[in-house]
Order: C-alpha cells, then structure tokens, then sequence
C-alpha cells in the first residue's frame, strides 16, 4: 500500500527533517530543542546562599583532610633492615651513610641521608626497590622481594582507627 505525504521532496533531503516527519499545518505540535545549553536556568544564577554554603563547605573539609587526615604518622628514627624475617640491622637515620646487606640474589645497597633510606641498587631482576625512593615515616617500607629484603621505618603511627586494639598499649596485648 501507498500512502501518500504532504512532505516537499527538499524536506526529506534534509537530515534532521527525514528523522522528524512533517506535522500538517495547524496542529500546534513543534520539536522542542533537549540541549541543556540552550536552557538558562541552568547557569550559575540560579545558585542560592544553600548552594554556595554547601560548596564551601566541601571544599574546607577536603582541604582540611588533605592536610591532617593523609599523613598523620610522625618521622621515624630508625630503619629495621630484614632479610628472609630475620633482623639484619637497625639503622639511625639522624646521619648520613652507606650500608651493603646480602640479600638472597646478592648485595644491596642502602643508602641513608636527610631525605630518609632508599635502596641505591639491588640484584633484582625488576629494580622496584630502587624506584620506590626514600621512606622517613613511621610505617613506611621498602621490599625487595626476590632478595628476601624488608626496610620498615619504626616509631608511633598513631592510633589506627579501623583496627581494634590499636589505643591499647603494646604490653597489654
């Protein structure tokens, strides 16, 4: 069957009109643009105080989280130096040296300066111990795991609020 339509032959050319069919003349329907740039009331004038309050205080909070909330743990005094979960050594950090451990591979260089205790070069095959840096916090580590090597800065963390027990002293566990 053959219906016949009042659209011109220039009106189905047209892209945007081939989706939207011509309306007969007098129906009142028109296409209704979706764009939310084309809509005003979306800019920042229609911000209330509430809105503006509300952003701030995201803001303060965020800051303030960023600068006490990350990093709450103190400078740590002394590296422990372990290799295959034997202590090999605990090293001050208050001075600047150079330390060589054996590890399972072979020797490690430790390095200890103002900025903290890095590993300077190891015998593993991927070198992640080196890329690491230097650590100065207490609870941070280094691994070097195919040479059997752990560097553990000691000293107070704080308290650990998702832990339980962790405000009890250490002789009442």
């Amino acid at each position: 069957m053959i219906t016949r339509t009042s659209a011109k032959v220039s009106d189905l050319r047209d892209p945007d009109r081939s989706r939207f069919p011509a309306q007969p003349e007098g129906t009142g329907r028109q296409r209704k643009s979706l764009s939310i740039a084309n809509n005003s009331h979306w800019g920042l004038r229609s911000l209330r105080l509430g809105d503006y309050l509300i952003v701030v205080l995201l803001l303060l909070i965020t800051v303030g989280w960023i600068a006490f909330g990350v990093s709450p743990s103190t400078v740590g005094s002394v590296a422990d130096v372990q290799v295959s979960g034997k202590q090999v050594v605990q090293i001050k950090l208050d001075h600047e040296d150079y330390y060589t451990i054996s590890g399972v591979l072979g020797p490690v260089l430790i390095a200890v300066d103002g900025s903290g205790v890095r590993i300077l070069d190891a015998r593993c095959p991927d070198k992640l111990c080196v890329r690491t840096g230097a650590i100065n916090r207490a609870g941070e580590w280094i691994a070097c795991v195919p040479n059997g090597l752990i560097i553990r800065i000691e000293g107070d963390t704080g308290v650990d609020a998702i832990s339980p027990g962790a405000a009890m002293p250490r002789d009442a566990r």
